[in-house]
């Protein structure tokens, strides 16, 4: 299919993004930088027609400071905590690296940068994935993030660039809810679901697939829902199309739930879990137990094709006859450690080999590498000098190079001196968790502000580019915070939770956040920061009021949390006790617009129209401030899930409208040019045409930016993203 865009220059200085061109497309052209109208049939995934510009490209904004950028760094991030990472076994070049709940990510340069890789991805984070070792083009990986429909099994035929839904299971793969671990027979695993649970057959290869025809999958290891409601169907499956169609293994439960390899030269599979490791020779047809071990892991690799590598609580045994026996080969047990998780071997030197200690706590991880096959271990060093958020990754999950024995990839890092010492690497995941309202100084747009549900949060004081962290709760690991808003470059508000959902305190900054204040106040309102137009010294967060820059505070008995102005009179709009209301003296005093039946998640204010936009129970709804009785009524906008809107400045017609779903194809960006009557999906979507461009901007809460003209677009666990808006005199006819 041609592309239906060609993208400006720009492009050359994107970050996520290297090539992105015209192949030959007709394309009409404007003084609004029109590229093309793509009828609604020519997009497979799309619900609306595109209508595309040449600035129609999403950029990262990751939470970077000037440090990070004077060290050569120029897209550092590194949040969400990594499912999974691999690399292609040729010659590890291509590489994917699931989240929990941050998407997916590929790499085509061996994990030196990251770019977002979601088109026709559907589930909100990705566990194991493999390559196929007889064409790299072509992978499986298990979408899973809760209890979502759209979890299961996606397949790539192009590197990633797109996806396809091939085997839905609804299967967990991260147990959000569930701080505990899951037991069996006194051994436990963590809520990440990071087994080697794919793994092609290479002995398969069909030239009509054009890779390996035969894949496993063992399927989840965790039977149970938070309630002990079984959900799912441990078994191992099989695919012999190359993965487009999946078929149960009979009676193979009692093998499921665990890690599968598979032999390159004859196609003998091999699966462990807690109950021991079996071995098939008839493609699984049935299978043979070959050891009583309780297995934590179980590695293969291809350069030793009858070597099997097992993890057990006692350290590392060797089969060197694909599972006939076992040795164990590890003389020194860990110090401390209840239980050894991640184990990976190097297929250039199998005597490399790097292991997950776990210790008391969900947070007490730590790497160990061996050099001698397993024998002894060594702490591994890590080397996170200048990081602007905490260390989560405490979970480091890794891959080697299949090609250089000291090279190892894991999570926002590597090693290149196999294991030894690990350094910040790549260009980051751009995926801060941001909680609340992202916030634009409505006096001043170059100060915005953020908080996290995990990382505390910050601000910034130059648009954006670089970001200031604030340690709001006090705590090393990061902290719930929600509804920031920076006042100046010293002055900055938020609100700081013990847990997630739970009732928050209000707290300041006066000196650039090297120190906090803690108000003692609560905060039950709205997790969102405003301002007073032209008066820098009154702010808002949730339902308090301060107007002497955050000295004192003052409780608004009629409004929960301010949200849009007017930006010729200066009047507020916010949320009271289940209406809408606004002020004309700066927050003071409130009135009533309209009774509300849902909480408020995003409102703005149509100069020109004098009507109320606001987006609730993920709807958007309308009031006209003209009548005299002013009512909500639906908006009649053809866009669902809808959290987060804003117009255009200087162009009420110009409407954007955030969708927040965990179902990717109903989430994203929508802009409307012509006042909500038709819509563009701003997120690439398969089969749109934009082929090879940015995929990013996923949220829940958008602002624009006036003197940049810029949308800003976060939430969801997937980072900041930014985009430059058409021009205000752009219309649907340009």
């Amino acid at each position: 299919m041609k592309r239906i865009v060609a993208l400006a220059a720009t492009v050359a200085m994107l970050l996520v993004c290297t090539s992105c061109g015209n192949n030959g497309a007709d394309s009409t052209s404007s003084k609004s930088g029109l590229i093309s109208q793509a009828p609604a049939s020519s997009a497979s995934d799309a619900t609306f027609p595109g209508k595309y510009f040449d600035t129609d490209i999403w950029e990262p904004v990751p939470m970077i400071n000037q440090t990070l950028i004077d060290a050569g760094y120029n897209n550092y991030e590194g949040m969400q905590a990594c499912m999974y990472v691999t690399l292609d076994p040729v010659d590890g070049k291509i590489g994917y690296y699931g989240t929990d709940v941050g998407g997916i990510y590929r790499t085509e340069d061996g994990g030196l940068s990251w770019t977002p890789c979601n088109i026709g991805f559907n589930s909100g984070g990705g566990a194991c994935t493999v390559i196929d070792p007889n064409n790299v083009e072509r992978a499986v990986i298990v979408g899973a993030t809760g209890f979502n429909p759209t979890n299961g099994l996606h397949l790539t035929t192009d590197r990633g660039k797109s996806w396809k839904g091939v085997f839905m299971t609804g299967d967990e793969g991260f147990v959000g809810n569930i701080s505990t671990y899951y037991s069996h027979n006194g051994v436990s695993r963590t809520s990440y679901d990071s087994r080697v649970q794919l793994a092609y057959d290479e002995s398969s290869y069909d030239e009509s697939v054009g890779g390996s025809a035969v894949i496993y999958w063992s399927r989840e290891n965790f039977p149970y829902d938070e309630d002990g409601i079984k959900y799912n169907h441990p078994a191992i499956y099989k695919s012999t199309d190359g993965g487009e169609t999946w078929a149960e293994l009979p009676n193979t439960s009692e093998y499921a739930g665990g890690y599968i390899v598979v032999n390159p030269k004859d196609g003998r599979v091999a699966v462990a879990n807690w109950d021991g490791v079996w071995v098939s020779a008839d493609g699984g047809t049935s299978w043979n137990k070959v050891s009583n071990l309780t297995v934590n892991c179980l590695i293969g690799v291809r350069t030793h094709s009858e070597n099997l590598y097992a993890l057990t609580n006692d350290g590392v045994y060797v089969s060197t006859n694909f599972g006939a026996d076992f040795k164990k080969v590890t003389e020194t047990l860990l110090e401390g450690s209840t239980w050894l998780n991640m184990l990976r071997v190097s297929p250039a030197n199998p005597n490399n080999m790097l292991i997950l200690w776990k210790g008391e706590h969900e947070w007490d991880y730590k790497t160990f590498y061996s050099k001698d096959g397993g024998k002894t271990f060594s702490r591994s060093k890590r080397d996170v000098s200048g990081m602007w958020v905490p260390v989560l990754s405490w979970n480091t999950i890794a891959w080697y190079s299949p090609t250089d024995e000291n090279c190892i990839i894991a999570n926002e890092c590597r090693s290149k001196d196999g294991g030894a010492n690990f350094y910040m690497s790549n260009n980051g995941f751009n995926a801060i968790c941001v909680g609340g309202k992202f916030s634009v100084n409505i006096n001043n747009d170059q100060y915005m502000a953020l908080g996290s549900q995990d990382a505390n949060g910050g601000f910034s004081t130059d648009h954006g580019k670089t970001w200031k962290y604030v340690n709001w709760s006090g705590l090393d690991w990061g902290g719930y915070t929600y509804g920031a808003y920076c006042i100046n470059d010293k002055i900055a508000v938020c609100t700081v939770s013990e847990a997630w959902g739970t009732t928050g305190e209000l707290v300041y900054t006066k000196d650039g956040g090297n120190t906090v204040v803690h108000t003692g106040l609560p905060v039950d309102g709205r997790r969102v920061g405003y301002a007073a137009l032209g008066k820098e010294n009154i702010c808002f967060i949730g339902e308090w009021r301060t107007d002497d820059y955050c000295e004192t505070w003052t409780k608004m008995d009629d409004c929960i949390g301010v949200f849009a102005h007017d930006p010729k009179t200066g009047r507020l709009f916010g949320e009271g006790a289940y209406c809408l209301v606004y002020s004309d003296d700066d927050g003071l005093t409130w009135n009533s617009i309209t009774p509300v039946t849902q909480k408020v998640d995003d409102i703005a204010y149509n100069s020109r129209d004098n009507t109320l936009y606001f987006c609730s129970g993920k709807q958007t709804y309308v009031v006209d401030m003209n009548s005299e009785n002013p009512m909500m009524k639906n908006a009649q906008f053809a866009v669902p899930y809808a959290t987060g809107i804003c117009f255009d400045p200087e162009n009420p017609d110009i409407i954007y409208i955030v969708q927040n779903n965990w179902l990717r194809k109903d989430a994203g960006v929508m802009r409307s040019l012509d006042g909500g009557e038709t819509w563009t999906q701003l997120q690439r979507r398969v089969g749109d045409g934009r082929d090879d461009c940015p995929d990013g901007g996923y949220g829940n809460c958008i602002a624009f930016s006036q003197s940049t003209r810029e949308i800003f677009v976060c939430g969801m666990c997937q980072g900041v993203w930014k985009m430059k808006a058409v021009p205000a005199d752009t219309t649907n006819d340009s």
